[in-house]
């Protein structure tokens, strides 16, 4: 900037001053650091040279080579490369060739405080980029990875990172080329266009990744004043039914005798809609626990979905709870009925029929979104071996499976005779794990949304004495015990050494209810609160003409060979049929699809992150689904 200024002592409304020939360049003693002022920093690498050769030998300026994790000659350094098919946007890209780490200019502030997003080109599916934190570029062993990208395709891909998780003291943002774990080779080649460095600022969304989201609002204030006047972030008063002043506006509330945990809750107060923060994600997947404090039994609350914060009359009801007290109760939403497509879980305060008044009021705390458990008709078959929850080699894990519930416990178990994974590949029918049921009770199976009496089921029983019986049937209600109603009773006689197949057919059942539930019971005329079974392959599936339950005297169904190794995986996993494989379709825990593979049995999973990943293995005849963790 220029100040047009006159000196001292003299008063004068004028001062002139003619400037001509105007130079900025970089400071002789090297390069400037990227300053948090200059913020948002871009670069699309189009204004370093005007080379129409496709290795262009030029580097963006203040870049540095950290590493070459193989030689490079000048040819294969990083540099501008010119390309129209290879850019996203002009005619020139930045080019990572080979292996090694290529760092940004140093950043004068806080790295954690920043978000990275750029266009990536990888031109082959093996090839990986790592985007991380580097305290020095003399020392490669600095760089710590933030995130790892790989395209799964040839064509640009928008990457962010967030270096919100960077907890060193780093302030080059560098970039890795690798190769994927299990490839070998000196050659990496990665495409970076369209590159902004910014401020991360927080976002009002909460994504399907971040679940599960919990909130037990004491983090927002530490004041001392019941009417503390603070909202939680990004939550919105949607409505006001009645005027409401800023005394009675939605806020955090200090209390310990107002508050589940801690000293607050939030306050929902007079009548309105207020709702929680954008989910980018599909609403009926989800579940909601919270606990309710109502300080009048008059005063009621509803959960609902909306589809715009803006329009009130879009507030979908799934739930409606009056606690008949003013102690805190457990109150869980289960969104699955919910058929919109709103994106804002919102809560309604309001007053039951017949109730007058603008006053509303309900005390939340221990507020937890998450995955809601339920198997959806469109999801079958659903099947599980059990494998893939743990790699420990401790028999007894206490591992459950994911929302699985033990609805009653006949007798009282301790967590050792609790439901649970079991190691141990002779009481596996395959793999080295299996769902053992201990002593005398019922565990349920994730709701079914659909009419159970359309499905089958089918799993591998084991009884290690022959007293031991397990009853399936269904529960309407898992808080109530006395709503089983028992479909099949299996008792494996004299076989106390192998597991049997078992089936299930569910087309007798009458009544309205969701859970699948096996009841661990003992033979008629037998003593003790002891029953032990063991059950592995589970395949819950829609019966088809013809299908019927093993009575458990012979009448077993056929068994499909499906087998997948080894499981975890490092990355190749063998999938053994006892037919032709048309297509396995692998999907990761957001449901998206990450890879599919054409008439393959030997799949290489290898550039996939490591976590538990879904497989939909299409056969000629059936689709069968498998879980696998990628280590």
């Amino acid at each position: 900037a220029f100040r047009n200024v006159l000196p001292s002592g003299v008063s004068e409304s004028f001062s002139c001053n003619y400037i001509d020939d105007i130079t900025l360049e970089l400071r002789p003693t090297g390069c400037p650091a990227i300053s948090a002022a200059d913020l948002p920093y871009t670069d699309n690498f189009d204004s370093y040279t005007s080379s129409t050769t496709a290795k262009t030998g030029v580097q963006p300026d203040c870049w540095t080579l950290a590493k070459q994790d193989v030689t490079m000659t000048d040819e294969y350094k990083p540099m501008v490369y010119y390309g129209s098919s290879s850019a996203h946007s002009g005619n020139y890209a930045l080019l990572l060739n080979k292996r090694g780490i290529y760092a940004m200019p140093y950043f004068d502030g806080s790295v954690k405080n920043l978000q990275l997003s750029m266009y990536l080109r990888q031109s082959q599916t093996k090839y990986q980029l790592q985007v991380g934190v580097m305290t020095s570029l003399s020392n490669p062993s600095s760089f710590v990875t933030v995130a790892t990208f790989n395209n799964s395709g040839t064509d640009y891909v928008h990457r962010t990172v967030d270096f919100s998780s960077y907890t060193g003291s780093g302030h080059y943002i560098a970039f890795r080329n690798v190769l994927p774990s299990g490839q070998t080779g000196d050659f990496s080649c990665n495409y970076i266009d369209d590159l902004t460095l910014s401020v991360n600022t927080p976002s009002c969304t909460l994504h399907v990744a971040d679940l599960p989201y919990t909130d037990n609002f004491d983090s927002y204030t530490s004041s001392t004043t019941a009417k503390t006047g603070v909202e939680p972030p990004c939550w919105t008063l949607a409505k006001q039914d009645v005027t409401m002043t800023d005394e009675y506006k939605p806020m955090v509330y200090y209390g310990s005798s107002s508050a589940h945990s801690g000293n607050y809750s939030l306050l929902l107060n007079k009548r309105g809609i207020y709702a929680m923060p954008y989910f980018d994600g599909t609403v009926r997947n989800l579940q909601l626990s919270m606990y309710l404090r109502q300080s009048q039994t008059k005063y009621q609350l509803q959960v609902g979905v909306m589809t715009s914060l803006t329009n009130a009359s879009s507030f979908v009801t799934v739930a409606t709870f009056n606690n008949s007290g003013t102690g805190y109760v457990h109150r869980t939403v289960d969104f699955s009925s919910y058929t919109g497509s709103g994106h804002y879980i919102a809560f309604r305060n309001v007053l039951p029929s017949g109730q007058t008044g603008d006053y509303s009021c309900n005390y939340i705390d221990d507020l937890r979104l998450e995955t809601r458990c339920s198997i959806y008709p469109d999801e079958l078959p659903f099947t599980d071996n059990f494998d893939s929850y743990t790699t420990s080699t401790t028999a007894k894990t206490g591992v459950q499976p994911d929302c699985w519930t033990l609805a009653k416990q006949d007798v009282t178990m301790t967590d050792e005779y609790k439901p649970m994974i079991y190691y141990g590949s002779s009481t596996a029918y395959s793999g080295n794990y299996s769902l053992i049921l201990n002593k005398r009770g019922i565990y349920a199976m994730p709701r079914y949304t659909g009419n159970v009496n359309s499905l089958q089921l089918s799993f591998y029983l084991r009884q290690t004495q022959t007293k031991y019986q397990l009853q399936v049937g269904v529960m309407s209600s898992l808080s109530d015990a006395s709503t089983f109603v028992p479909v099949a009773t299996f008792d494996n006689g004299s076989n106390t050494s192998s597991s049997v197949l078992r089936t299930v057919n569910f087309s007798s059942y009458t009544g309205s209810g969701h859970y699948i539930a096996f009841r661990n019971t003992l033979a008629s005329g037998q003593t003790g609160d002891y029953s032990c079974n063991y059950i592995d392959n589970l395949n819950l599936r829609t019966a088809s003409k013809g299908d019927k339950s093993d009575d458990g005297y012979g009448m077993e169904a056929t068994a499909h060979s499906l087998t997948l190794y080894p499981n975890p995986t490092t990355g190749i996993l063998t999938v053994e049929a006892d037919e032709e494989v048309v297509r396995v379709d692998v999907y990761d825990y957001t449901g998206r699809n990450v890879a599919t593979f054409q008439g393959q049995t030997t799949l290489d999973l290898s550039r996939l992150a490591t976590g538990l990943y879904t497989l939909r293995v299409t056969l000629p005849e059936r689709i069968e689904v498998r879980r696998v963790v990628k280590q």
